[in-house]
This record gives C-alpha cells, structure tokens and sequence, in this order.
C-alpha cells in the first residue's frame, strides 16, 4: 500500500490555526485528501480478488525477512493457496509469546516495520492482549477509513459544516512494563499525518479520554459538546455510551447550562489531571447558547439541543441491537447509521453504499466455514456464515478473530457483512468482551473450593440503569473482589467505569444447582453427550432456572438456601 500522502493542507500554515478555520473548510480539506483511498476502494469493490492478492503480496514484503516469515518460509511464497500451506491459522493468544517479545525491545519479530506502538484490548487470560501497530498496518487503517469517511459524507452532505465527536477507543489505564508506548494518545492517532487536521473538527478534544473518574468524564464531554451548536456528526462504538452520557445530564443541567455561559468548567477532577485537560474544558463565554439551552431545558431532545445533528454512528448488531434501537429513537430523526466490523486488530468491514463490504483494500482477509477451510472472499456465499480470519502488516498472520459474519449481500462484487456472535465462548453484551478462560482464572482464584461457579450476564433489573453479570456460586462470595477481578481486563473496567455495566451480584445456588443446570440445557436439544461444565454462559435468565437466592450484601448466607420445587 502507498505511504501516507501530506496533505497540502497540512503544510499550510493558515489553514492549522484553528482561529482562522472554519469547520466547512476542514472539513472539505479532510475529503479531498480522502479521496483517493475512496477511489481506491471503489476499484477493490469491483474486483476483490485481485485487490486481496495485491493486499497479501505487500504483507508477505513486510513480513518475510522477519522472524516469523523465516519461521514459515514467506520469502518465496507465490499463490494464496501457498499461504494457506505454510501457515497455520492461530488465535489471538497464539501471538502473546511474540507480542511479549516485541514488548521487551525486540525487533523484527512479526515483521521488518518497527512497531510504532502496543494498543491494549481484552485477551483470554488475566493480562490484557497487546496488538503492534506499525505504519504500514496505520495505512490499513486509512485504506478503510476515507472510504468510510467518504461515502458518509456523499450521502450526509450537510455534515462538512459542522463539527464531530468521535469517541474510537478508550484511554487504558495499564500497569504494563514495555519499551514500546502502550496505547494511542488520541483518537485520531489512527488516521496518521491527517490527525492534526481531523481533530480541528473535533468537538470535545482529545485530552478527556483520559479524564476519571466517570462523573467528571461524563460532565467534562458534555459540557465540551453543549457549547457545539453546530455538532453535526456523533460517532461512538457502543450505542449505550451516547445514551448514558446523555442521561447525565439530568442532575447537573443547571451548572452545564451556567458553565456555558461564563466558560468556565465546574468539573471535579483528580488532582494528578494535567492542567492542559482543565483547560480543554474552559472556553470563551457564551451568553447565547447558554439562554437558548436554558429555554429548552433539562427534558430537550438531543435534536432540539443540536438541531443539525444528522448522523449518530453505533453498534448495532449481535447483542448491541436492542440499545442501537433506543439510541435511534432518542435522537430522531438524527439518522442512526451502524458501524462496520472494526476491532483493535484490524478493519473486517465498513459501512459503504448502503451495506458493510469487507475492507478488500486494507487486510488479507479469509471466512473459515463450518467445516473448517477457509475461504477467500471471491468464494463467499449469499446467506453464509463464516469466522472471519486475517492477515495484518502489523504481523498477525491468518489469525482466527472469533468473529462470527453473515454474508448480507454484495457491493460490486465484494461480500456485505454483518455480525452474528462470537465463536468462541466469550460474552460481550456492551464491548467487555469476557472470555471463559480469563473467567476460569477469576474463579478459580475468587471460590476454588467451589462445586458450582458460573458466570452469566442478566437481563435488565426493574429501575436500572445498566446490565450486570451474576455470579451462581454454592459459596459464598464477595461481589467487590469478583468486580476487582474482572476490572483485569480494560474492557469490562472502561464498562464498568462508564456506566455501561453495574456491579455484579452473587446468585447463591442449592446443592443441586448442576441437576437443574443439566436438564435446561438438554431441554433446550442438546444431547447429554454434548453437556460439558462452563463457567461463562452468555443465557440472561439463569436465576429463573437455578435452584438459589440472590445473596445478601449486607448478611451473606452461612449455608445454601433450600432448593425449591423442580
């Protein structure tokens, strides 16, 4: 793939000072540097074969001098099928013990690119998996972003006049010891040489992704976004971060609406924030939009606070469908517009004319069936449902994602997808992504004595505000030390920290808990051959099902409760 290209714009001395800018101008100026990815992508679309072969001969270029493409004989690899041959496919975890190589200064471990940096995302086990981003693996990013970014606005075009907030990933807080920098510093660090420009229309800057705890993260985005009367674009991963940052609002309406008028910002923040985050959250006084928010009041709309909102960009499949739906209704007739298949790794897909093509033109991209070959995507079938594999020039060569797509359809000739689930055994209600095997730990350590400990999430409690997960345990347990636990891995914790999920709750189960366990799940078809001991379930009415009661967190239960009528 070609190097990034400078921008003109870039280089321009009066177009970078943002008092002599306007969003219009930036925005038009990020278009056209898009453009030709778009155009690009728009190529791929049509012949998708021809762009995947293109795609792995420039990773196999970057990999094959490196330990791992010596490993595997890459140098002389000439055909997709030869690929397939000489490297086996591999999970996520497979890759730690070279991660934890590259991590501790070694180099040209999965490729011959320096890693830039180590972004942080759940794993399997109780440390957090570190994914190396190089800048030719960055242009991948851009190769599916400016299309994105492109097509959105070709069918918004009202969006370029005004600003965005863009929430793309959270700032980990991570103990972890490494010689590469851990974690981007911005959300626009993704788009490389264009960040400076991007982030001239963001709405909120970039410093508060950092700020804790989640009130004065919550009161600080808002403020930041009240003060945009011309926020146009709202884009974030899971639907339920907009709708509680908005349900936010309710208790401090008055003090956002006065900090709006004098520029000031009454956030309470930690005494170890930097005083350039305090200052990002000040800005000139503003007497009019503070009267104008004051009329509408704290039961407005999120339209009638932005009335040019057009575009809110979400989750909405697998288990984000429900709240993509409420999402959608609060900010009628804002368009909900659901987001591609994008994870720390890699782009799987982009929204793109209507649907979610695969992103043909920025990773090597496979869909293992049923059976277990994997195919390429010229191969795809209408209707079929496959996990995704790919191949990275960040080094992650054919590495099974666990993601589960269905093919929707066509543009030109390249699959549409959408997520069904995950393959694997990992819950992941709101993006905390738990995985059986980093639960297994967690238990084991929390109730090793335990006959029966499963974890599961439950359905929403009447008067709650998140989803929480319960603990069905015949021991008693500390639902604090479960959370602590759990908050290893940084995505259930950025959950837990916004609001996204509450604190668990220990189900405390009768002695024939695995009795009533067994039998549901064979009245459900599963053959008995089949029924194997879990301690993740993704199933949301467990209590309904087990014999227990909820334990009191005030006077834990000294002996199990008594089983009730099966």
């Amino acid at each position: 793939m070609e190097p990034d290209a400078v921008d003109p714009t870039l280089m321009n001395p009066t177009l970078m000072n943002p008092t002599l800018m306007n969003p219009t101008l930036i925005n038009n100026a990020w278009l056209l540097a898009a453009e030709a990815g778009h155009r690009r992508f728009r190529r791929a679309l049509r012949d998708p074969k021809r762009a995947q072969e293109k795609r792995l001969r420039a990773i196999l270029r970057q990999s094959s001098k490196s330990e791992f493409g010596r490993l595997h004989g890459l140098g002389d690899v000439s055909s997709v099928a030869q690929f397939q041959r000489r490297v086996p496919e591999r999970s996520a975890e497979d890759f730690r013990p070279f991660v934890d190589r590259i991590r501790t200064g070694a180099r040209g471990v999965l490729t011959s690119a320096r890693v830039e940096r180590l972004l942080p995302t759940s794993g399997s086990t109780t440390a957090p998996k570190l994914v190396p981003v190089t800048r030719p693996l960055r242009s991948e990013f851009r190769a599916a972003i400016d299309p994105w970014i492109a097509d959105m606005h070709t069918q918004h075009r009202t969006l370029r006049g005004g600003s965005a907030y863009w929430s793309v990933s959270p700032a980990f807080e991570t103990e972890v010891v490494s010689s590469v920098p851990v974690g981007f510093e911005s959300d626009a660090s993704y788009l490389g040489l264009l960040a400076p420009l991007a982030e001239r229309v963001f709405a909120a800057p970039a410093a508060l992704r950092g700020v804790r705890p989640l009130g004065t993260f919550q009161y600080a985005t808002l403020l930041t976004l009240l003060r945009r009367a011309d926020l146009r674009l709202i884009s974030v991963w899971h639907p339920s971060f907009f709708t509680l940052l908005w349900e936010s609002r309710t208790s401090v309406w008055r003090q956002l609406v006065e900090d709006v008028r004098t520029g000031a910002c009454s956030a309470v923040f930690d005494e170890d924030v930097p005083n350039d985050v305090r200052r990002a959250c000040t800005s000139e006084p503003d007497r009019a939009r503070a009267d104008r928010l004051r009329s509408l009041g704290v039961h407005a709309r999120p339209t009638d606070v932005w009335p040019k909102l057009r575009v809110v960009s979400a989750w909405a499949d697998g288990a984000a469908a429900g709240p993509a739906r409420a999402l959608a209704e609060l900010v009628a007739p804002a368009v909900l517009a659901p987001k591609g298949l994008v994870s720390t790794e890699a782009f799987a897909s982009i929204p793109f004319a209507g649907r979610h093509p695969l992103a043909v033109a920025s990773h090597f991209l496979e869909l293992r069936d049923d059976e277990g070959r994997c195919r390429t995507v010229d191969e795809a079938q209408q209707g079929a449902q496959y996990e995704l594999v790919v191949t990275t020039s960040g080094g992650l060569c054919r590495m099974r994602t666990g993601d589960r797509v269905r093919v929707d359809g066509f543009v030109g000739a390249t699959p549409s997808i959408r997520f069904v689930g995950r393959c694997d055994r990992v819950v992941d209600r709101v993006g905390e992504k738990l995985h059986e095997s980093f639960v297994a730990q967690v238990l084991g350590a929390l109730c090793p004595a335990a006959a029966f400990s499963m974890l599961a999430p439950s359905a929403m409690e009447p008067g709650s505000t998140a989803p929480r997960y319960v603990l069905f345990v015949d021991a008693s347990v500390d639902p604090t030390a479960l959370d602590a636990r759990l908050r290893a891995n940084p995505h259930y914790a950025y959950a837990r920290d916004l609001g996204q999920l509450g604190p668990p709750r220990i189900f405390r189960v009768a002695p024939d808990a695995h009795h009533a366990h067994l039998r549901r799940l064979h009245a459900e078809g599963r053959t008995l051959g089949d029924l194997k001991p879990t301690c993740l379930d993704e199933r949301l009415d467990w209590s309904a099902h087990l014999p227990g009661a909820f334990q009191d967190l005030s006077h834990p239960p000294t002996e199990p409760p008594c089983a009730p009528a099966l």
